[in-house]
């Protein structure tokens, strides 16, 4: 399967964690999880290396990739901390500024606003990287004709040729995990 790859500086997982009415993600990657996106998976050395397995953990990612605190509580890496307060203080005002400017501003945008103020400040750590693999645009349209052509199959009663399109779809995620996983691997 063909797959893009792309690979971006991360400042702060609330961007995943925040928009828990929208599969828990807030912002523009809302977009993705308002149909149902499935949340992430650990793969990876690192992972292994700490016990991390199966299905990503809000609270655990935060206190990983924000504190450096392992899953077992154990602080990973000490880092100072010269945090003197300014950067709440920046996060706040550009929320403001951006209130002022937008009134009816969503929950998600002023999180959006918050995650970009953050990234302003933190600019001399990234305290993760985001590695996003998606699939080509034409397995992700048949992906999608398969699911509501099984949706419709099952609403028809033909349970049977629904089986056969889920099936066919699962084969499309399955293809993609494993190009995931090697990608990461």
């Amino acid at each position: 399967m063909t797959t893009t790859v792309t690979l971006t500086t991360g400042h702060d997982v609330a961007y995943f964690n925040a928009g828990h009415g929208a599969g828990s993600c807030a912002g523009a990657m809302a977009y993705y999880t308002k149909s149902g996106e499935p949340p992430g998976q650990w793969v990876g050395q690192g992972a292994t290396q700490l016990g991390l397995t199966g299905e990503v953990d809000p609270d655990v990612i935060q206190n990983l990739y924000m504190e450096n605190i392992g899953p077992d509580g154990q602080v990973l890496v000490k880092q100072p901390r010269q945090d003197d307060g300014t950067t709440d203080i920046a996060v706040a005002r550009a929320v403001h500024a951006y209130k002022k400017q937008h009134p009816y501003a969503s929950a998600v945008e002023l999180d959006e606003v918050r995650v970009k103020a953050r990234a302003k400040q933190g600019a001399k750590s990234v305290p993760y990287f985001d590695e996003t693999i998606s699939m080509v645009k034409s397995a992700s349209v048949l992906h999608a004709s398969y699911r509501i052509g099984a949706m419709r199959e099952r609403a028809a009663g033909r349970t049977e040729q629904a089986a056969v399109l889920d099936a066919r779809a699962d084969a499309i995620e399955g293809a993609l995990m494993d190009a995931a996983r090697d990608a990461v691997h």
